[in-house]
């Protein structure tokens, strides 16, 4: 397995055939999404999710999926097809790999 740190928010996990980017937020260079099989989104702030660059990735990379909280979700309305809504505990299956979504306390700023 190969986790690698992008700017602020985002990991890429490689394990295998199968790489799956976390939180491509805005602060996120596009080439960490650079053959990923999969997108999980873990909330709506920007340094996590920025809609008009995840929709240009989407666009670019016709295979690729995105798992996601159901606020995420609700904003990427035209490309529904090729986003899950996960909640705490859930996992899914991407290729041969089984992430799980688990819940994390963001601090109070």
């Amino acid at each position: 397995m190969r986790i690698t740190k992008f700017g602020h928010a985002c990991v890429r996990v490689e394990h295998g055939d199968t790489t799956v980017v976390v939180d491509p937020g805005a602060f996120t260079a596009p080439s960490a999404m650079d053959g990923a099989d999969a997108v999980l989104i873990t909330h709506e702030h920007m340094d996590h999710f920025e809609e008009s660059r995840l929709r240009a990735t989407l666009e670019a990379h016709p295979a690729l999926r995105v798992w996601t909280n159901q606020a995420v979700a609700a904003q990427l309305e035209g490309v529904a097809q090729r986003v899950a809504v996960v909640g705490e505990g859930d996992a899914f299956e991407v290729k041969d790999s089984l992430p799980t979504s688990r819940p994390v306390a963001l601090p109070r700023r």
